[in-house]
């Protein structure tokens, strides 16, 4: 061979194997990105039917019975909340208090049939979502420093320090009828015969009550989350059923996904946000669901006319800020039965 065929020769593989790799640079990128762009799907999936179950619980539930008809039980997680707090929520923050069917304790129905079971729950759960902006730069180098409105009664539901993103967190609210203290508690975790009233009494690793710890789900990929809630003529921030003795009439729950990838997170690389503007749903064809991140509990048929279908809504402006929230969904609470006067009558 002459020393020209040599290098026609040697061109023509390294042309090969530019192709070749390119190919296969091309290939993991978009195996990469089909990875990320399904984990956030999961998450906004996941995210949805929680918010939606856990809304739809509280919506109907019915309240605890009268002040001077129960005692609250002094319990180390006790956190406590008045009568008619049921829904409190700001533009970062939303707590719930749902029914919370637990063995052992009297009364308990066999089935779940809200026009029976939810007269003899005598054990709630609070169930907040709370939003933390990360301290690191956005996009356009700016901070993500939205305030957050809470109130002082949800101190102790706070995330741990050093969270950001959205935390789910469960604890446990006890409001026992007087009657139920006097019956034997029957539960194979705990000696037979004990009463109610003693179970403070327990070793703290044989207490029941110590096991209910508070529950937290971390999810650290809403990079940006709003809620809102409609009194049935405008938009708020802040809810409070407390003070307005009813719930509202819907939530809206806005959010943004930035999922990580894992090849950038092993290295310690902040990717670029590219998948953040090419992300689609598309759920319409039936495609296969992936498992739910949150442990959820099924939603009862009440619950299925009562939640709009997930919207996909992302504008970007010209001068390339995000002008609106990538995702955005409403769950309808608390139906309209009557329009306020300005909105003149109903059809």
């Amino acid at each position: 061979m002459t020393l020209l065929e040599v290098v026609i020769a040697s061109g023509l593989i390294a042309s090969l194997m530019v192709i070749v790799w390119s190919l296969f640079s091309i290939y993991s990128k978009l195996n990469e990105r089909g990875i990320r762009q399904a984990t956030e799907l999961q998450l906004v999936r996941s995210l949805v039917r929680q918010i939606r179950t856990d809304v739809a619980q509280a919506r109907f539930s019915f309240p605890p019975p009268k002040s001077d008809a129960i005692s609250s039980v002094v319990l180390e997680d006790v956190i406590p909340l008045p009568l008619g707090a049921e829904l409190v929520g700001s533009q970062t923050t939303l707590r719930v208090v749902v029914p919370s069917l637990r063995r052992g304790f009297p009364n308990r129905p066999n089935s779940f049939r809200p026009d029976e079971s939810v007269k003899t729950f005598d054990v709630y759960d609070v169930v907040q979502y709370d939003w933390t902006p990360s301290e690191l730069p956005d996009l356009f180098g700016e901070l993500q420093a939205e305030p957050r409105l809470m109130n002082d009664r949800d101190s102790d539901l706070q995330e741990e320090p050093g969270d950001t993103g959205l935390t789910r967190q469960v604890t446990p609210w006890y409001a026992l009828n007087p009657l139920a203290l006097e019956e034997t508690r029957v539960d194979r975790r705990t000696p037979r015969g004990s009463k109610i009233g003693d179970i403070n009494d327990l070793p703290d690793e044989r207490n029941p009550i110590n096991r209910w710890v508070k529950v937290r789900d971390h999810v650290p990929e809403v990079s940006r989350l709003r809620f809102r809630y409609f009194d049935g003529m405008m938009w708020r921030g802040e809810w409070d059923s407390n003070l307005e003795k009813r719930f509202p009439v819907a939530i809206e729950v806005a959010f943004d996904i930035f999922v990580q990838d894992e090849k950038a997170e092993e290295d310690g690389e902040i990717p670029d946000n590219e998948a953040v503007l090419t992300k689609t749903i598309d759920d319409e064809n039936g495609a296969a669901k992936p498992v739910d991140r949150y442990s959820l509990v099924e939603p009862s048929d009440q619950e299925d006319e009562s939640v709009d279908d997930l919207t996909r809504d992302l504008e970007i402006g010209l001068d390339g800020e995000f002008v609106d929230y990538e995702y955005k969904f409403v769950i309808s609470v608390e139906p309209l039965v009557s329009a306020p006067p300005s909105m003149g009558v109903m059809p």
